[in-house]
């Protein structure tokens, strides 16, 4: 059996790991806030692959955003990511920095 003070630095290590993670968390919300494809890949806990192409594309989006740009043409071949970065996250990403 644990004695009283062990089982409080395990409950204290417990919240210290907590708390790191939570502002780990906040970190990359924020800096998701200038990029779609790291916002896609923050909200999909990491599952959202963040390949070198989609990055690029990413970019020249932000860009368009910045600058009120609204064309852009986008070439890729089938099944890269473009349709999911340009029709789910795109959007999601844009609400998240202007909500209203």
């Amino acid at each position: 059996m644990l004695s009283r003070a062990e089982l409080e630095s395990g409950v204290l290590a417990k919240i210290e790991m907590e708390l790191a993670k939570r502002q780990a968390d906040r970190d990359n919300a924020r800096l998701s806030e200038h990029d779609p494809a790291h916002f896609g890949w923050w909200l999909s806990d990491g599952k959202r692959v963040r390949a070198a192409h989609l990055q690029l594309i990413s970019d020249r989006i932000a860009a368009h955003v910045e600058t009120g740009n609204g064309r852009l043409i986008i070439a890729a071949p089938p099944r890269h990511g473009k349709s999911s970065l340009i029709s789910e996250t795109v959007p999601a990403w844009r609400l998240w920095r202007a909500p209203e």
